[in-house]
């Protein structure tokens, strides 16, 4: 039983160590927006209604898109196996966003939940939870977490990462 108590103790400094690497490999430079910044930047991207957009926080803190791309090349999220309903979509696009909170101290990839459909015929796929990143210009960056393919989103544009096109519901951000 004592080897079970040090196994946990050193999987966990493991864990802690682990993420000082991460944070000093890649220095982040914040910049500081507030919610509602932030939440008016998401409703003019994605034109959702405000009521569909909602922040727990008052400030959001976000860094430049280079930063982003390499906190993406080198998070753990895209590594995981999918399994339904155990590791799926949505625990993917949570478990992104709460790396970069916990690692880095940024709040600002919110959690997106969209239809899919097919780009070419228009079908109903599903439902689906990606991320939308949003970076220090303001810019909002649609990221498919199981595949680290992200898009700019432009209002107007279709949101197509290979057959899917997504459709934005609602979204959090925390």
């Amino acid at each position: 039983m004592d080897n079970l108590i040090d196994y946990r103790k050193f999987g966990a400094f493991c864990i802690d160590q682990g993420k000082q690497f991460l944070n000093k490999a890649t220095p982040v430079k914040k910049t500081v927006y507030s919610a509602s910044q932030i939440l008016t930047t998401l409703k003019n991207a994605t034109n959702l209604d405000a009521n569909r957009i909602y922040s727990a926080d008052e400030k959001h803190f976000t860094t430049n898109i280079d930063t982003w791309k390499t906190i993406i090349e080198n998070d753990w999220t895209n590594k995981k196996t999918w399994v339904e309903d155990y590791f799926d979509c949505d625990n993917f696009a949570g478990s992104f966003s709460s790396y970069c909170a916990d690692i880095y101290g940024l709040n600002s990839a919110a959690l997106i939940t969209v239809e899919l459909r097919n780009p070419e015929t228009d079908k109903h796929i599903g439902y689906h939870r990606v991320c939308v990143i949003i970076d220090d210009k303001l810019q909002c960056w649609l990221l498919e977490t199981q595949t680290d393919k992200m898009i700019l989103i432009e209002p107007g544009k279709p949101l197509v990462i290979d057959t899917w096109r997504y459709y934005p519901n609602y979204i959090t951000i925390n």
